[in-house]
């Protein structure tokens, strides 16, 4: 079959890609409307009319012995991806983060010929640098979202491409459709609750979270967001004794909020860009985290603190992470006047380093002008 410019593949296997390269597949059709996009993604991609063989929901796994428990699928999942790549010859694939998976999809595409444009840099700064190998070898361009990866990349023979990080955008966004007032009846303070987009992770915060919200009590609004990965009724299972509602996005959730409890990961970027102070959370397996801690190269995992490069947010890791220290750092955050004020000078302090807003626009200008004219 020969190659079909309107054609481009794009996987987004977890809910935060599939939120960015949404972002991303809209810009380009609002500058070129005929692009065609298929591969793998959740909801936010199938409303901007991708064809979606697989959806996020499925993919969305975290941790080590997870992934190895679903290689099978995974095999499954990465032969079909590459067969059709072959068949239907994409003028390019866009592979959006999730490295386990894209890195080797990603030498597939190239020794088949098609361009591949990597658009949020794997983390290797912080483990298995060895990638950086690959990522040279089997990627044609390079998109970095965080400034610093700029010159990290470029140290070892890459020539990245950094237009700013596409959550100022979306948060500029809400911060403007979002009012305070959702609830201008309840005049209590609220506290968002993160508990992550993987139903694994519900599994494992989602108890904790409730213990939490029972500790703080009635006098506080419990928001909680559901994420486009996981079944709302899993959400709803864990209320029991605990009061919470349920919004429709982690920036809602966030964009009404007093404070926060935050599952590490892209929605300490969203907390940060939107002023509310957070403390972090993570618990994974056993086995997962011991080798993570084996692995791991930075010495925080809030990607706010990794920016800074000092402690902005507090950190509960696996068994420091208890109902009760959970609390007391929320209450903390609410009621100690000269705490608070200390973090919101750190986030807008992260916030200065992230770039301007129009990023998503800039890198679909790029797309376009490179490899889709």
């Amino acid at each position: 079959m020969s190659q079909i410019p309107h054609n481009v593949l794009i996987v987004a296997g977890e809910a935060s890609g599939d939120r960015h390269a949404a972002r991303l597949v809209a810009a380009i059709h609002g500058q070129r409307p005929g692009i065609g996009f298929w591969g793998i993604g959740g909801d936010l991609l199938r409303r901007e009319g991708v064809e979606t063989l697989y959806d996020a929901a499925e993919t969305n796994v975290v941790g080590f012995i997870e992934v190895v428990r679903r290689y099978r699928f995974f095999r499954g999942i990465f032969r079909t991806i590459a067969a059709e790549a072959l068949r239907r010859r994409p003028a390019l694939a866009i592979l959006v983060d999730y490295p386990g998976f894209n890195i080797r999809l990603a030498a597939a595409l190239h020794r088949a010929g098609i361009p591949v444009l990597y658009y949020i840099a794997p983390q290797v700064w912080a483990w298995k640098e060895g990638r950086v190998k690959k990522l040279r070898r089997f990627v044609d361009d390079l998109i970095v979202v965080f400034p610093f990866e700029v010159e990290f990349f470029t140290q070892r023979g890459l020539a990245p491409q950094f237009f700013g990080h596409p959550l100022v955008d979306q948060v500029a966004e809400m911060r403007d459709g979002v009012r305070r007032n959702d609830n201008a009846a309840d005049e209590r303070r609220a506290i968002a609750y993160l508990p992550g987009s993987r139903p694994e992770e519900i599994a494992r915060h989602m108890p904790l979270v409730s213990r939490v919200i029972e500790l703080l009590g009635p006098s506080y609004r419990h928001v909680i967001p559901l994420a486009t990965t996981i079944p709302r009724e899993l959400l709803e299972s864990h209320r029991g004794a605990a009061s919470f509602e349920i919004v429709d996005s982690s920036h809602r959730a966030l964009a009404g909020a007093d404070a926060a409890l935050v599952k590490s990961g892209t929605s300490t970027l969203d907390a940060t860009l939107l002023d509310v102070p957070f403390t972090v959370m993570y618990r994974t397996s056993g086995l997962s985290y011991r080798i993570a801690r084996l692995l791991i190269k930075v010495p925080y995992i809030a990607m706010t603190n990794v920016l800074a490069k000092r402690r902005i947010v507090r950190e509960f890791i696996q068994d420091d992470v208890t109902p009760e220290g959970l609390a007391a750092e929320l209450r903390r955050l609410l009621d100690d006047g000269e705490y608070r004020c200390e973090v919101r000078r750190g986030l807008r302090e992260v916030r200065d380093l992230l770039g301007e807003v129009g990023a998503t626009r800039r890198i679909a200008e790029f797309i376009l002008g490179r490899y889709l004219r």
